[in-house]
């Protein structure tokens, strides 16, 4: 379990005590189910992807039921030898032990300990080890059964230091005095905070190669906004040897776990009835006293860690132990345990969450925007009055005047905004700009925006507030921290898919997964209009490697790659309005801007020399090689 001591924004989500938590749901977001972690008690909001709308309402009341729930009581409703979760977490704890032992992984990290069953037991466990490998097939043995060997097994016996953190002093507490190992250490520790305080604590010097674990639906008790900025911390932790896992419960044991364990847990829970509180399709319980879980399928897991911007494609058979060690999904018992380590990540989440990149974006480029802009139609009177930032910021608002231009034609023909305003999505939404820009020509109706970058969306979230004002701002604008290749929002229940130059991150063959995406969730008729920067179809490749390097990137998209991702997936009148030389134009005036202003700005030594050398290359190397413009399609077809 961990609660998480941070300040959480007022758009959906929990307000964690240090006993309870009270969750308020958005009623306009597509899912959104109040889940309680059977392992820790904590309740958050969970949001499944592409499920169609189902809204649950929990009310405040809901803290009456968890505040008084003491540390050992979760202990043994879950942790119990009779309980149905005590395969699970035997499971657990061999599928990490063979981890640590055969990957030489020198600590286990273990973030929302909760009451510390797994950890706990790591190292206490030494009858059971030559069970491991039959454990982790399901064949559960009893100590009993394990005579033979059990001498050897203790001389060979890895001890691995393992660290548990959790916000909760209660929980810490009751770790340290139900298991006192001396390999085994319970902190009180902000997940947020959770690499600034491995190194302050000198972790990251003793250790080289840690397991950085979440296990038992633990990340699903956090506030939504929260989770992919703790997944970060882990895999920053982590760092280039480590390895991360996450379970979750397996949404396929759902009506198991009801009839066998929620049914017969009345004081964790409250009495239900299975015909009225069950949404056995959905797999989610909502009983009388506000107690409310959710259950997600493996591919669902999958979907949504995509949407935290870690993408785990290999998916294994319970069995299949191949891939220990490695990325991938694996179930056994009630768990989905997902692997990960940074190169499952576009890394670009935490570049533009760093203090450089924010003030470089913010204090450059503009509050509003982040793209190219249409330099060719600035005035004369603009290159005369309008310094190089100025005319910059100038260019940028030109280029989302054009692109709205385009959204109106396409969308709205006959100017029909004022009887008809559009649901709209920003995939890679940046600091919000267009969405308000259409907002106050009266183009939305409701707008979502998403953003991998925690920081971007806060400041989006402000930004709206204070044009929109009240609480209606959120519910108008929402923005969600969530990658656009795996979005919260409900199939075919968008108008129009925008996006200005954010595209490009994540290369071609993601790219096609974000046309997929913006195809699943617009309407028969929608379309999507976005301008992004693309490569020519024959480029010079001396030129472009430096290129590639900077952005993460082996190659770029082309236009031709989107027609035919486009086309794939239904997608029809396919229109371009491309105006490539802006490129060199733009980098060129930032590059001005940059040497004039870094270091006034406060931009570090190390990110103004490497900003300097990156704008060079895009002014110097992109004619001739690079593609810039608008492009349009209108979803005609429905694709399985």
């Amino acid at each position: 379990m961990s609660q998480i001591s941070a300040s959480v924004p007022t758009h959906p989500t929990d307000t964690k005590t240090q006993h309870s938590a009270t969750s308020r749901n958005d009623e306009d977001d597509p899912v959104v189910v109040t889940s309680r972690n059977a392992s820790s008690g904590s309740t958050s909001t969970s949001t499944a992807p592409s499920t169609p709308t189902t809204t649950i309402q929990c009310e405040d009341s809901e803290r009456e039921v968890w505040e008084f729930m003491t540390p050992n009581a979760w202990h043994e409703s879950v942790a119990a030898t009779d309980s149905i979760f005590r395969p699970t977490y035997q499971a657990t704890i061999d599928t990490l032990r063979k981890t640590a032992e055969e990957g030489g992984y020198d600590v286990i990290l273990e973030v929302g300990c909760g009451t510390g069953d797994i950890i706990g037991e790591m190292n206490t466990q030494q009858v059971c080890r030559r069970s491991s490998l039959l454990n982790l097939k399901g064949l559960l043995l009893s100590p009993d059964e394990l005579v033979t060997g059990a001498a050897e097994d203790a001389d060979n016996f890895v001890t691995i230091p393992c660290i548990g953190v959790d916000i909760n002093k209660d929980f810490v507490d009751f770790c340290q005095t139900a298991h006192p190992h001396p390999s085994c250490e319970f902190v009180v520790a902000d997940a947020l905070q959770l690499n600034a305080w491995w190194q302050e604590q000198g972790y990251a010097t003793k250790y080289s190669k840690p397991l950085v674990i979440c296990v038992n639906n633990t990340i699903n008790i956090m506030p939504h906004e929260l989770r992919g900025n703790v997944i970060d911390q882990m895999i920053a932790v982590a760092g280039a040897n480590g390895l991360c896992m996450i379970s979750y419960w397996n949404g396929n044991f759902f009506s198991h776990a009801v009839m066998n364990y929620y049914k017969k847990n009345a004081p964790l829970c409250g009495e239900f009835d299975v015909h009225q509180h069950v949404d056995w399709d959905n797999r989610i319980l909502v009983t009388p006293t506000k107690y409310s879980t959710h259950w997600q399928t493996p591919l669902e897991v999958q979907q949504l860690l995509r949407s935290y911007d870690v993408d785990v494609q290999t998916m294994v058979k319970p069995n299949d132990l191949s891939q220990t060690g490695q990325s991938h999904i694996r179930c056994d018992s009630l768990a989905i345990f997902v692997w990960f380590n940074a190169v499952n990540t576009s890394n670009s989440k935490g570049y533009y969450d760093s203090d450089d990149a924010q003030t470089f974006y913010a204090k450059i480029w503009g509050e509003d925007e982040l793209h190219v802009g249409r330099h060719d139609l600035l005035t004369e009177e603009d290159l005369a009055l309008l310094t190089t930032q100025q005319q910059i910021r100038r260019a940028e608002q030109y280029h989302e005047e054009e692109l709205i231009q385009h959204v109106r034609a396409k969308c709205l023909p006959n100017d029909a905004a004022v009887e008809h305003p559009l649901r709209v999505v920003d995939m890679g939404c940046g600091y919000g700009g267009l969405m308000r820009r259409l907002y106050q020509e009266g183009l939305v109706w409701k707008a979502t925006g998403c953003d991998i970058s925690h920081r971007m969306c806060a400041q989006a979230r402000q930004r709206n507030r204070a044009l929109i004002g009240g609480a209606t701002a959120d519910d108008t604008i929402q923005i969600l921290e969530q990658s656009y290749l795996q979005i919260s929002v409900g199939n075919e229940s968008t108008d129009v898919v925008i996006s200005m130059d954010a595209l490009l991150h994540v290369g071609p063959e993601r790219q096609r997964m974000a046309i997929a995406e913006a195809a699943r969730i617009l309407r028969p008729g929608g379309w999507m209009i976005f301008s992004d920067i693309m490569q020519e179809e024959i480029v010079d490749a001396d030129e472009m490697k430096p290129i590639y390097d900077r952005i993460n990137l082996s190659k770029m998209g082309t236009v031709a790659n989107y027609r035919s991702a486009l086309t794939e997936h239904g997608f029809t009148n396919f229109t371009t309005d491309l105006h490539s030389d802006n490129i060199a134009t733009h980098y060129g005036k930032v590059l001005d801007v940059t040497k004039d202003k870094g270091r006034a700005i406060g931009l570090s030594e190390t990110y103004l020399r490497k900003a300097e050398a990156g704008l060079h290359l895009w002014q110097t190397n992109s004619p001739g090689n690079i593609v810039w413009g608008i492009l349009a399609a209108q979803k005609t077809n429905k694709v399985d």
